[in-house]
């Protein structure tokens, strides 16, 4: 098991690939739970207020500050790897 998960696949082994995959899923969890029950509970009590400045600042966590929040895990994940120099730079 152990050569398995030290086997070199383009200059990172198996086990920094399940890393990887495992920082990654485990951040899209995090940001799922995020969503589902801080902006949702934020949604239900912006709904019993008068103003709708609050509404429309939980609309704009949700639409912009999420998918942010998407992609730095992504950005997170797969710097953990060791990546060619032409893609770091692209």
């Amino acid at each position: 098991m152990q050569e398995i998960l030290n086997h070199s696949i383009f200059g990172n082994s198996v086990f920094d690939y399940l890393s990887s995959l495992g920082l990654f899923l485990g951040g899209m969890v995090i940001v799922y739970i995020f969503k589902r029950y801080v902006i949702s509970r934020l949604q239900t009590w912006a709904d019993s207020t008068v103003t709708s400045i609050d509404d429309l600042l939980v609309k704009a966590i949700d639409k912009a500050l999420v998918p942010v929040i998407y992609i730095g895990v992504f950005y997170t994940a797969l710097h953990t790897l060791v990546l060619s120099p032409d893609f770091k730079h692209a």
